[in-house]
């Protein structure tokens, strides 16, 4: 990223794996792969919280949570989603 534009992002990765992406097995990775952990956090919980968040992060969700049927909730993708300070 652009000099000013750097300082004000910041990563946040939520595995959707916690039984094999414990907080340890994430850090290894951050410091693997050189994640500047200043600017990026690695993350995981308890599946219902990961679903939890994930529902409230999604998109493609509308006002009352629904994902359109068009979209399959066993999908698993890579997803960037972008959030402003005011969400």
């Amino acid at each position: 990223l652009p000099a000013g534009v750097a300082g004000q992002v910041h990563f946040l990765s939520v595995s959707i794996d916690p039984l094999n992406d414990t907080p340890e097995a994430l850090h290894g990775f951050a410091q693997r792969t050189g994640a500047d952990l200043r600017r990026w956090t690695f993350t995981t919980g308890a599946p219902a919280e990961i679903e939890r968040l994930v529902a409230r992060m999604d998109p493609r969700r509308d006002a009352r949570g629904r994902v359109p049927p068009a979209v399959d909730p066993g999908e698993h993708t890579t997803s960037l989603v972008l959030f402003d300070r005011h969400g």
